[in-house]
């Protein structure tokens, strides 16, 4: 019996195409957040059941906890268009990395009754 060697055939696309030089974007560390610093912790207000999504859902109002002593109130009229009326909040408190770690507390806005005479 007689053996032979045989050659794969050469690659027709060898040297063109893809780039193989790595991305853009590999070259890019990952920022890493302490999330035990509160000093990077936030409150929040969002609509009712929403997910922060890591910081990736901006929240309608903010402040840092390190600017808070005590009770935090705000005018509801920060929340601009997104103020409805009968409409549900939450508020949460969030880490350096935006994550939910606290909450929710819910509100509900009301519309003032007006007085009668």
């Amino acid at each position: 019996s007689t053996t032979t060697a045989s050659t794969p055939p050469a690659d027709p696309y060898e040297g063109e195409g893809a780039d193989v030089s790595p991305a853009a974007d590999e070259d890019f560390e990952v920022p890493v957040v302490d999330d035990s610093d509160v000093s990077l912790w936030t409150i929040a207000v969002y609509d009712r059941m929403a997910n922060p999504q890591g910081g990736k859902l901006a929240p309608y109002v903010s402040r840092s906890l390190g600017d808070l002593a005590g009770t935090w109130e705000f005018n509801v009229s920060e929340l601009g268009d997104a103020l409805l009326f009968d409409g549900q909040y939450d508020i949460r408190v969030l880490n350096g990395s935006g994550d939910g770690i606290a909450g929710p507390v819910t509100f509900k806005v009301v519309e003032a009754e007006e007085e009668e005479r």
